[in-house]
């Protein structure tokens, strides 16, 4: 409300819930000189931030606006302060979620015009359109011709390789070659790369179909929010043509080549399928939360329709990324690595192919501190952290093998290599996890996605082999090994599981009470519950009725942070995990939520926001 061509002081006028701000021609010459004296230091701060932005595109901002916010005031707002700006058509990124791609024609920076959106009440999160690319080696990949075997599954030694320093792939596919669930659920991984060869005879087989969706006929059939996807999607395009390059050949080729057919070679799943999305990586963060949310759609259609629609996707690969970027200048980006993993989807994703750690230099996405994000670094035939891949001893979790590895080309095979190679082995083990877990385990993952996923995540980890060379500089200091993870996978998933109740949503919370309830899955005869203050005493455990999946609870202290404790009981005496919950009680005198602006005349506004309980 500073008008620095004419200072001016704004009177407050006080009614219920609003105010009113009229202008009066009082000189600010004090208030003037703070204030510029402020704009010169943010100023300068955002300079400096600037110079260590990377490259993102000039005039384009992504923003996510709250559940029912309208995009349009907005947009209108920064026309009245930027009357230059010529808006092009507004996109949204994915379908049902208020997330928008906004491009303009002006003067206005972005960077600039970006400090404008985040003042906004109806901003939750905004970011610049920065640049991505694909995670290739710095240099070629040498072409051995002697190298026609696939030394990452089973290393015998030759060519200058260390033996069994490998996967122990055999080992594990004495338990399982991947492909289905043990309750006959297709598991599908989504590829994020620019796409592939869809006709090599060791990919076709192993590539995901939507067959709820007619192709070519130009209307969404599935009702999903894509029209004709029955390949997959191209964000680049908006259409189903993942037909592209070598690179995506090559991670597919690492994921799901066709197993035991007598031709080329096999993947880490001889049988899975691939969803293909296609993003030349000429592109933006714009077209990465377009892919994401293609997923995400995919999942949740799964997990709503019982799998009658969508896709049982698993896990999701990235063999890409922003080298030097930094998660304070990705907001959506990151955030969106929870929604996917709250819908049951890990993910798993490149470092760069640089010699730098990332925690002082930054990467992106491994940087992301989402619990559903594996980073992974480049590890060579003999155990060894390849030169020019990144490290991190809280971003990077683990190493996989991608110097120099044997997979699928375009034009047929050949080695290939980098961290692009090393984080499709990882994301290619899990999906072979999900076909070897046991039913009770098959079973909680449809049902609780989000903590199944965490759960894969920890097999992964903590089946490693120590490498000394990652020891102090990823999470485990370890490499892949596939045989380690599929037998934690096994031993945690006992004929008996009991599992704990699962989405725990606060539906009603005031000062002195608090309606909380759940899933529970079908082992689960009864539940008990305890509460306290966090940081205070425990309540004593209280047993509910069978089949009672709701408390309601009474006598709390006001603006306090409570703790609920759940245990599930089931067949034969067996307790669940426990499930913890947090919420916070009303009676806070916090500052208003949901302010609204209406400018009333030239020089007056009313703001308005919701009642405070204890205001």
């Amino acid at each position: 409300m500073y008008d620095a061509i004419a200072p001016q002081l704004y009177f407050l006028s006080w009614s219920d819930h609003h105010f009113t701000l009229t202008k009066n021609n009082l000189s600010m010459r004090l208030f003037s000189a703070c204030l510029l004296c402020c704009a010169f230091w943010l100023g300068t701060v955002l300079s400096l931030q600037a110079q260590q932005t990377p490259p993102h595109e000039p005039r384009q901002i992504l923003v996510q606006l709250y559940a029912d916010a309208p995009l349009k005031p907005l947009l209108q707002s920064l026309q009245r302060r930027h009357p230059d700006l010529e808006w092009e058509q507004p996109q949204r990124l994915v379908p049902h979620l208020n997330l928008w791609w906004l491009r303009y024609q002006g003067s206005t920076s972005a960077p600039e015009l970006l400090e404008e959106v985040w003042q906004s009440t109806a901003v939750e999160l905004a970011q610049l359109n920065h640049r991505v690319s694909l995670r290739s080696p710095q240099a070629t990949t040498p072409n051995d011709l002697l190298f026609n075997n696939q030394w990452q599954y089973i290393n015998t030694g030759a060519n200058g390789g260390v033996a069994n320093v490998d996967l122990d792939a055999d080992d594990a596919w004495d338990i399982t070659t991947g492909g289905l669930t043990v309750l006959g659920d297709t598991i599908v991984v989504a590829i994020i790369d620019n796409g592939l060869n869809p006709t090599h005879p060791d990919l076709a087989s192993n590539l995901w179909r939507n067959y709820a969706e007619i192709p070519n006929n130009n209307i969404d059939d599935d009702n999903n929010g894509y029209v004709d996807d029955y390949l997959g999607w191209n964000t680049n395009t908006g259409t189903d043509n993942i037909s592209g390059g070598t690179h995506g050949t090559s991670v597919a080729g690492i994921i799901g080549a066709k197993g035991n057919n007598s031709l080329g070679v096999t993947g880490v799943n001889w049988d899975v399928k691939m969803m293909i999305i296609r993003n030349d990586f000429n592109a933006t963060e714009a077209n990465v939360l377009i892919a994401y949310g293609y997923i995400l759609t995919q999942r949740r259609l799964y997990n709503q329709s019982g799998g009658t629609q969508g896709a049982y996707v698993v896990v999701t690969n990235a063999s890409w990324g922003v080298n030097q970027g930094r998660p304070a200048d990705a907001p959506l980006w990151c955030a969106f690595y929870d929604t996917l993993g709250a819908a049951g989807i890990l993910n798993v994703a490149a470092t760069a192919n640089q010699e730098y750690d990332v925690e002082l230099q930054g990467d992106l996405p491994t940087n992301c501190t989402s619990d559903y994000l594996i980073g992974v670094t480049n590890i060579n035939r003999v155990g060894d952290r390849q030169f020019n891949s990144a490290f991190g001893a809280q971003s990077i979790d683990l190493g996989a093998f991608g110097a120099s590895v044997y997979t699928t080309t375009n034009s047929g095979y050949g080695n290939w290599g980098g961290t692009s190679a090393s984080a499709p082995h990882v994301a290619g083990a899990v999906a072979l996890l999900h076909a070897g877990a046991c039913p009770n385990f098959a079973t909680y993952a449809l049902i609780n996605g989000a903590g199944a996923a965490l759960d894969m995540k920890q097999y992964i980890l903590n089946g490693v082999v120590p490498s000394s060379t990652i020891s102090t500089t990823t999470v485990t200091g370890g490499y892949l090994n596939l045989y380690n993870s599929m037998l934690l996978c096994l031993n945690g998933c006992p004929r008996n599981a009991c599992f704990e109740p699962y989405q725990i949503v606060s539906d009603s919370i005031k000062d002195t009470e608090a309606f909380i309830s759940w899933q529970t899955g079908d082992s689960t005869i009864n539940v008990q519950y305890r509460f306290r203050p966090v940081g205070g005493n425990w309540s004593i455990m209280i047993p509910l009725a069978a089949g009672q999946n709701n408390v309601q609870l009474f006598g709390l202290l006001g603006c306090t942070n409570y703790e609920l404790q759940l245990v599930g009981q089931c067949a034969n005496g067996v307790s669940s995990d426990t499930a913890f919950y947090t919420f916070k009680t009303d009676g806070c005198c916090d500052p208003p939520t949901g302010v609204r602006v209406n400018v009333t005349s030239a020089d007056s506004a009313q703001v308005s926001w919701g009642p405070i309980l204890a205001a």
